[in-house]
């Protein structure tokens, strides 16, 4: 039996949701300075987000044109516009972060044109990195999407940047195991596209990822105090994980949520 245009309009309802919330998280960072990079990460699919939430508020509108005279449409008006207004918002900060690296760039170029008196191009002078830092990887699977996006939206995409200079950057903000990964390969320009890549191979495997934020969920300890600002804390963190999962975009996740489930329950009974 085919759903009903009411059963329909819920299910179009909650996938819009599903949309907004998404934004919700990125606006919500945008006076978070301290978490650019995860920002930045979440600006990925923003254009995305934007066109699949105009895509199902189309769908409601159309929805609520097939219901019956005792059921109740569904407001798309004030979604809309609210979600428009972040839009926006998340899209001009983006755009200002964007537009103050590139100013810190081009200062630095000035700045080193001047102190050496030459006409060279500016590919031959030694860049300062941009005022919004880069932070150090360590190894951590879930950290790696979003401190990438910082790294290759500063250095990796930059081309006032050598390779032997990006090479060096990218030395600088590893340690640990990241750091391990690329130590045999020798430090040269040539090199660098190389360690670039095995970086890349060895920490975006997505379903390990997924299984390190679902394994993330399932430790999630009860709320120790019964108050608003905890319960906030505890949804934020909630939100933040399962919003991760959904941008790792994995096709068959159903398989890869029965694997882990699988393995998760047998540890629970060899314990």
């Amino acid at each position: 039996m085919a759903p009903t245009a009411a059963q329909q309009l819920d299910y179009q309802v909650k996938i819009r949701e599903k949309y907004f919330t998404r934004l919700q998280l990125a606006y919500d960072l945008i006076k978070k300075p301290e978490k650019v990079s995860i920002f930045y990460a979440r600006c990925d699919n923003l254009l995305d987000t934007f066109e699949q939430f105009g895509k199902v508020s189309d769908n409601i509108e159309l929805l609520n044109t097939q219901l019956d005279n005792t059921q109740t449409p569904v407001n798309t008006v004030a979604e809309n516009k609210s979600f428009d207004e972040m839009y926006f918002e998340v899209k001009a900060h983006l755009a200002k972060l964007k537009n103050d690296a590139a100013e810190a760039a081009a200062s630095a170029v000035t700045e080193n044109a001047g102190s050496s008196g030459t006409t060279n191009p500016p590919t031959s002078f030694r860049l300062k990195l941009p005022t919004i830092s880069v932070p150090v990887f360590s190894g951590d699977l879930v950290e790696f999407p979003s401190w990438k996006s910082l790294y290759d939206e500063i250095v990796h995409t930059c081309e006032q940047l050598s390779d032997i200079q990006k090479f060096s950057y990218l030395k600088q903000y590893l340690q640990g195991p990241a750091l391990a990964t690329i130590q045999n390969v020798s430090f040269c320009a040539a090199n660098y596209p190389l360690a670039y890549r095995t970086l890349t191979e060895r920490f975006s495997q997505k379903r390990i990822i997924a299984a390190t934020h679902l394994n993330k969920i399932l430790q999630f300890q009860p709320l120790m105090k019964d108050t608003v600002s905890s319960l906030s804390s505890y949804l934020d963190e909630f939100c933040t994980t399962v919003e991760s999962l959904r941008g790792l975009n994995i096709p068959d996740f159903r398989g890869v949520l029965f694997v882990f489930s699988f393995f998760f329950f047998l540890s629970l009974f060899q314990q």
